[in-house]
């Protein structure tokens, strides 16, 4: 038997919430034909970077995540901003880190949250990595951000008892990982 797609009637209130997000409410037709009321975040596409130094080890990013209240390690990402996803994530990877890379590679993309969220994750991958000379600061982040080196197997570690615990972080390292990214560093 075929999957029926849910059926979009119309969007009932629409709400810019921050740069890059939108909360809608939906009127749909499930599946089962049932109207019903849907909320969607919108979010724009973002990148997620895996940053490889000259000595294998990857970049991680340690910072205070205000929705859980805690402190949070994850790879380098953020939004988009309308731009490019390889601006986006040169750009990214230079304003929480102060590295740069004019070498990025796509690997792919996931819907980390497709039961209440269009917000896509793109995978960038990068091993041609230095110290940016003036690097670009995001003002949201006023310093409070500390770059972590791992190696593979720390970071594969870290996943592993609990210490990475973001979604797009450990989904992107899967991603690079059965690509064949992470041998050889």
């Amino acid at each position: 038997m075929p999957i029926k797609e849910w059926q979009k009637v119309r969007t009932l209130k629409r709400e810019e919430f921050r740069k890059g997000y939108a909360r809608e409410l939906d009127e749909v037709i499930t599946p089962a034909g049932k109207k019903v009321t849907y909320d969607v975040i919108r979010r724009d596409p973002y990148p997620v970077i895996i940053a490889i130094l000259p000595n294998g080890k990857i970049l991680l990013v340690k910072e205070h995540k205000y929705p859980t209240g805690k402190i949070s390690i994850g790879l380098p990402m953020g939004g988009s901003d309308g731009q490019d996803l390889i601006i986006a994530a040169r750009r990214e990877l230079e304003e929480e880190t102060n590295y740069t890379s004019d070498d990025f590679e796509y690997l792919g993309d996931f819907e980390p949250n497709n039961g209440f969220s269009d917000a896509t994750g793109h995978v960038y991958f990068t091993k041609n990595v230095t110290k940016a000379t003036n690097p670009a600061h995001d003002p949201l982040d006023d310093e409070a951000i500390e770059v972590l080196e791992v190696t593979i197997s720390e970071f594969e570690q870290m996943i592993a008892d609990g210490t990475i615990k973001d979604g797009p972080t450990i989904t992107a390292f899967c991603i690079a990982e059965k690509q064949g990214k992470l041998v050889d560093l």
